[in-house]
């Protein structure tokens, strides 16, 4: 069961989303919510460095302007944050850590179950590649699972599971069951990919998946899909499912980046429509 929860707090318009789902999580399991407020202290110097005579004593002087306004916009989102746990009546409290955001991320995922972030954090930007694997690298370094949030808030009905039987998806499988952050009601469909003489391997995965979700309360139907393009079906299934959440091992990733990038945009979470539940 879920019983701390961490929520990234940043002033992108899908941290309220991210906080509204901590919260709705948090009032079913019971648990606490931390509002967790970063200081990129790295992008503030690299934004204050400057060339030239004097430069220094101008770089230090803009570098304290940006610390101490930053500092004041992290006060005001746990300000906020603290506010909207209190309206919902949520055990809660707040953070305001100075540093690399995901070095305080990864080390404050040590005493908590979950993770809830918006899909474009503002405190990722000193950090020169790109979001999407910044955001990913995140997942695959923290302790328990990962929800990225949509800008937009969903009631979760209806789930899909990229299950392929490995470790890390075997984690998210295992972290979604057994933490029931949305309870039994969403239905389940198990999915998994099988190249060409896997066909009976594949329903073999499923049907164990599928007993294993059932012990925890969930009934999940099963779908066997032979596919080379593990991202492109991911995608489509989503929709033909009406698929309100992907749980998936953090694995996925790499197919769905490369499927993201060749289509039309090169942001995989503009490309995958839902909320993530991730694991690794």
């Amino acid at each position: 069961m879920i019983r701390n929860i961490l929520v990234g707090l940043d002033l992108d318009s899908d941290t309220s989303i991210a906080i509204q789902y901590a919260l709705k999580i948090a009032e079913r399991c019971q648990a606490h919510v931390t509002g967790l407020a970063l200081i990129d202290s790295g992008s503030i110097e690299a934004s204050a460095r400057g060339g030239g005579i004097g430069s220094s004593y101008l770089g230090q002087r803009v570098e304290r302007k940006l610390g101490a306004e930053s500092r004041d916009l992290a006060l005001e989102l746990a300000g906020r944050f603290r506010s909207a746990a209190s309206r919902a009546g949520i055990s809660s409290s707040t953070q305001v850590e100075e540093g690399d955001p995901i070095e305080n991320l990864v080390d404050m995922m040590g005493y908590h179950d979950l993770l809830v972030l918006g899909k474009d954090p503002h405190f990722f930007y000193s950090h020169p590649r790109q979001m999407p694997q910044t955001l990913y690298d995140v997942v695959e370094k923290t302790v328990g699972p990962t929800l990225i949030v949509t800008d937009t808030y969903r009631d979760i009905r209806r789930v899909v599971v990229a299950f392929d039987a490995s470790r890390p998806a075997t984690k998210a499988l295992h972290g979604f069951a057994q933490g029931a952050p949305f309870g039994s009601e969403p239905e389940v469909v198990l999915l998994h990919m099988y190249q060409k003489g896997g066909k009976d391997t594949s329903h073999l995965v499923l049907d164990k998946a599928r007993e294993y979700m059932a012990l925890h309360g969930l009934h999940a139907e099963t779908l066997s899909i032979q596919s080379d393009d593990t991202g492109e079906e991911i995608l489509e299934t989503l929709a033909s499912q009406k698929a309100d959440l992907l749980v998936a091992g953090a694995h996925i990733v790499s197919p769905l980046l490369r499927f993201a990038r060749r289509s039309t945009t090169s942001a995989v979470l503009e490309t995958v429509p839902v909320p993530l539940w991730l694991d690794h």
